[in-house]
């Protein structure tokens, strides 16, 4: 048997109020077990608005147009998706708001019940696992912007999401702070959605690439990230 199917996407649509052009265009995709999905595509076409709609940041407005583990999720039941995707925003300023970031990590864990000890143990577990424990007493807004994107990172995976959608994980880094990324990423087992421009970086981590244009798929395949023509033709 194959990989388990752990999101699905059938023909996705949603546009922004008061916008003459759908945001999303009829959107089909799966998302399996421990895969690693790069989507690509110029700025306004629709990346970020898909991670959110995955992440549960929108009210369904179609129950068949949005599947978990083989049930659609219902208008009403975001909470299902937000539990089982953990979004890692493009702005870390925008994730980080406890003032250390140990607390900041433990924050969804003991908003969803489990009891402040044991979800400050579990988030010291996390920022170990990703050999940032060192800044577990700092404040957010005094860490690097590696230190950040890492920070927000752990209080996704404290959340324990089964999927993790990263929205420019790469942006504003510098090389060695981006490099850490990349390693850090490339070993996480959880399936991961990378919304990103760094093609370089959607390459090293990603076993399939989607291309999207106007709210749509317009190519898939990781042959996308060697074809000028077709990157041309897209914006990118």
């Amino acid at each position: 048997m194959g990989p388990n199917v752990l999101l699905e996407l059938r023909g996705l649509r949603y546009s922004y109020p008061g916008s003459t052009s759908p945001a999303l265009n009829g959107v089909s995709l799966s998302v399996l077990e421990g895969e690693r999905l790069a989507i690509v595509g110029a700025n306004g076409s629709g990346k970020s608005t898909l991670l959110m709609h995955m992440a549960g940041c929108f009210s369904i407005t179609d129950p068949a147009s949005i599947l978990l583990s083989g049930a659609p999720v219902e208008r009403g039941c975001e909470e299902r998706l937000r539990r089982a995707v953990g979004l890692v925003f493009q702005d870390p300023d925008d994730q980080l708001f406890m003032p250390s970031v140990l607390e900041d990590v433990a924050f969804t864990p003991i908003a969803r019940g489990m009891g402040a000890p044991e979800a400050r143990a579990l988030a010291m577990e996390v920022l170990e696992a990703l050999g940032i424990a060192a800044i577990a007493d700092r404040p957010p807004h005094r860490l690097s912007g590696g230190e950040k994107r890492l920070a927000a990172l752990a209080g996704v995976l404290a959340a324990r999401s089964s999927i993790l959608a990263l929205d420019e994980p790469s942006a504003s880094l510098d090389p060695r702070s981006r490099r850490l990324l990349i390693n850090t990423l490339s070993g996480l087992p959880q399936a991961m959605v990378i919304a990103t421009h760094d093609l370089d970086m959607a390459s090293r981590l990603c076993s399939d690439v989607i291309l999207m244009n106007k709210g749509a798929i317009a190519a898939r395949g990781k042959g996308i990230l060697g074809d000028e023509e077709v990157l041309r033709a897209n914006g990118m």
